[in-house]
């Protein structure tokens, strides 16, 4: 199911499932606190995970941590 994730979306989602808050996450990767919003909204729905504690037990399954 990862493989439904752009690069970047893998990449903020994992800096989520690393416990980054979306500011830690903007810092980290030169982009707004938006643009990690957006982000994590798609991966969302790509991953079919309702809140970010479902995607860090999602991510740990896919490997993304």
């Amino acid at each position: 199911m990862s493989h439904e994730l752009t690069p970047k979306q893998r990449e903020v989602a994992r800096l989520a499932a690393n416990g980054l808050t979306n500011e830690d996450i903007a810092r980290e990767l030169a982009i707004t606190v938006g643009t990690v919003k957006l982000h994590l909204t798609q991966v969302y729905k790509r991953l079919r995970v309702p809140t970010r504690v479902q995607l860090v037990l999602r991510a740990q399954n896919l490997a993304l941590r």
